[in-house]
């Protein structure tokens, strides 16, 4: 089964990485986030892969257990979000800019994100979340905050 590369699944993607840039700064296992936040590791592993959705009361579980607000887990994934698309606009040479309105009319990025996907490959794409992710929270670490 090929994967469906749109909006939704790449901020899957940027979610998944960002909560594991939190939990592995953190020095959190997947089994003691899990278990601190009241969720299940399977749950948790599917959405630090991108495989599975995260909806607000597992992202405010996640985010108390963490110690930080669930506003900046998504403020966080955001900016994940759009560096991956101007990363992916350099590294494939395909314009995906996320902030941009979506070329079709359903208004689910498929046309910008399927480029990107067939450019560079999905799992190129899993980097580039992951990449992003640890390059935010390196950047924060270095400011101090």
């Amino acid at each position: 089964m090929e994967a469906t590369v749109d909006d939704d699944a790449i901020y899957a993607l940027a979610a998944g990485k960002v909560l594991q840039q939190h939990r592995e700064r953190g020095g959190m296992s997947q089994r003691g986030l899990a278990r601190a936040a009241g969720v299940s590791q399977s749950t948790l592993s599917r959405v630090e892969r991108g495989e599975g959705v995260a909806d607000l009361v597992f992202l405010r579980r996640v985010a108390g257990a963490l110690g930080c607000a669930a506003g900046d887990l998504v403020g966080d994934i955001d900016e994940t979000w759009l560096r991956m698309g101007r990363a992916a606009e350099e590294l494939g040479g395909v314009e995906v800019d996320p902030a941009e309105a979506p070329e079709d009319p359903a208004g689910s990025g498929r046309g910008r994100w399927a480029r990107a996907g067939a450019a560079l490959g999905v799992t190129a794409l899993g980097g580039l979340a992951a990449m992003a992710a640890a390059a935010l929270l390196s950047e924060r670490d270095r400011r101090g905050g």
